[in-house]
C-alpha cells in the first residue's frame, strides 16, 4: 500500500518507527514532543538514528529541522524578532540566558531570522545592543557558549578571543617561562607579530649547537 512518510512517498504507510530506531512504543510515548526548537510550534518527527553532531537520539523527536521556520503562519513570521528570541531564552540565577532552541555541535545556539540561519548569541547582541563592529567577534565572558545575554558578550578581535579561550595559543600565551626555565620578558623574547614568540636564550643555544655540528661534519 502506498503512503506518505517523512514528506516522501513510500510503499507502505504502516512504517514501524520502533523497528527503525530500536525504541519501543512505551519509551517513545514517554518522550514528549515539544515541537521544533526554531519556534514554529510544529511537531517534529522522531530521529531514525543517533547523530551526535546534530543532537539526534534514536526514537526521540529531533530538535530542529532546517527550513522548518518557513511553516510559520504569516502573522507569526511578522512577529517581533525580540519577542521570538526571548521565547527561547531561560534566565538563570547566574545571569546567563540559556538558549532553549537548536544548538550547533560546538554548543552555540542556532536561530533563524527570515530564511537565514544565524548564531543565536550574535542575533541577541545585534537586536538588543546594536551591530557588531566589522572585523570583531563576540567573546562569552561567562564562558557559557549557550548563553545569549548581551551583557555577557564582548566584541573583541579573533586573536583576543583565541587568547581568552582554552586553546593552544591561550595556554602558551599564559606561560611566563620557556620549557628550559628562561623568562619570557622583553629582554629575552623574540615576538613575531601576533603569531608566536621565541626565547632568545634558547635560540642562541640552538645556534651554537648548530655551528658545532657543522664543524664536526667538516672534521669528519
Amino acid at each position: 500500500m502506498n503512503g506518505i512518510h517523512g514528506g516522501r512517498r513510500c510503499r507502505s504507510a504502516a512504517v514501524d518507527v520502533g523497528a527503525l530506531t530500536g525504541v519501543g512504543c512505551a519509551e517513545r510515548s514517554a518522550v514528549p514532543n515539544l515541537g521544533s526548537a526554531c519556534g514554529c510550534g510544529g511537531a517534529t518527527r522522531p530521529a531514525r538514528q543517533t547523530d551526535r553532531k546534530k543532537g539526534w537520539i534514536a526514537g526521540q523527536p529531533i530538535q530542529f529541522v532546517r527550513g522548518h521556520h518557513l511553516r510559520l503562519p504569516r502573522p507569526e513570521r511578522r512577529r517581533d524578532p525580540i519577542e521570538r528570541l526571548m521565547a527561547l531564552v531561560e534566565k538563570a540565577e547566574s545571569g546567563c540566558w540559556g538558549w532553549l532552541g537548536g544548538k550547533t555541535s560546538g554548543g552555540y545556539g542556532h536561530w533563524a531570522i527570515g530564511n537565514k540561519g544565524v548564531a543565536a548569541h550574535r542575533a541577541a547582541y545585534e537586536l538588543l545592543r546594536g551591530s557588531i563592529p566589522p572585523g570583531l567577534t563576540l567573546d562569552h565572558l561567562c564562558r557559557n557558549r549557550a548563553c545569549v545575554n548581551p551583557d555577557h558578550l564582548e566584541p573583541v578581535s579573533i586573536a583576543e578571543n583565541l587568547h581568552r579561550g582554552m586553546t593552544v595559543n591561550a595556554i602558551n600565551l599564559s606561560k611566563t617561562h620557556c620549557k628550559r626555565g628562561h623568562p619570557f620578558d622583553e629582554q629575552n623574547t623574540y615576538v613575531f607579530g601576533n603569531r608566536f614568540r621565541q626565547c632568545k636564550a634558547c635560540a642562541r643555544m640552538h645556534s651554537r649547537n648548530y655551528e658545532k655540528r657543522k664543524l664536526m661534519r667538516r672534521g669528519a
